[in-house]
């Protein structure tokens, strides 16, 4: 098994149960119009995807999985897959009407970067979905976290458990519709409209 997969799955499934899979429930149905997933990763979100609400959809990562290769997407759905960072997409301005990242800006170099290029290629109107794990404002948790980060970043390919995409979030020019803490704080999910 690969082993992007096989570290999802032996340490993200317990949290999927807790809360993560119906965070992905609540907002991946939501997405429509042209669509851009980034970080699709192993294609967890793919079966949440209401097909026939979606023009195309565009899967953006640093490279494709093979388990997203052998999903079965509808056959008359426009499917585009790229691969590079995020920092600098390869879209026009205003292409998408949903912007999709989940558990994508803890492991981007320069997250703010990234997130201002969702902005960009946004719609004006259009959503951007997340979830993304941050530093628990708990004084326990978090020092906890600030502790290992070091020793994650190294065994997580970059993932940083102590940033705060939150509120780099929040700092952008979009419209926060929805936004959900769980886990201790340590997640959150939301909806913004530009």
């Amino acid at each position: 098994m690969e082993y992007g997969k096989s570290f999802y799955d032996h340490f993200m499934h317990p949290l999927e149960r807790n809360g993560l899979a119906d965070a992905r429930r609540y907002l991946i149905p939501k997405a429509k119009g042209h669509v851009l997933e980034i970080g699709p990763g192993s294609g967890i979100n793919l079966r949440y995807y209401l097909f026939d609400q979606i023009d195309s959809l565009s899967l953006f990562d640093q490279r494709i999985q093979p388990t997203i290769a052998s999903f079965s997407f509808p056959e008359t759905l426009p499917l585009v897959q790229t691969i590079g960072t995020v920092e600098s997409l390869p879209y026009e301005d205003d292409s998408f009407d949903t912007v999709i990242a989940c558990l994508v800006f803890c492991s981007v170099p320069d997250a703010q970067k990234g997130l201002k290029e969702i902005q960009r290629v946004l719609k004006p109107g259009g959503s951007y979905l997340f979830i993304e794990h941050i530093l628990s404002d708990g004084p326990v948790l978090a020092s906890a976290m600030q502790l290992i980060t070091p020793i994650w970043k190294q065994i997580a390919k970059g993932c940083h458990l102590n940033r705060r995409t939150d509120q780099r979030i929040d700092e952008l020019e979009l419209i926060p519709i929805e936004t959900h803490y769980f886990m201790r704080r340590s997640f959150v999910w939301g909806i913004a409209n530009k």
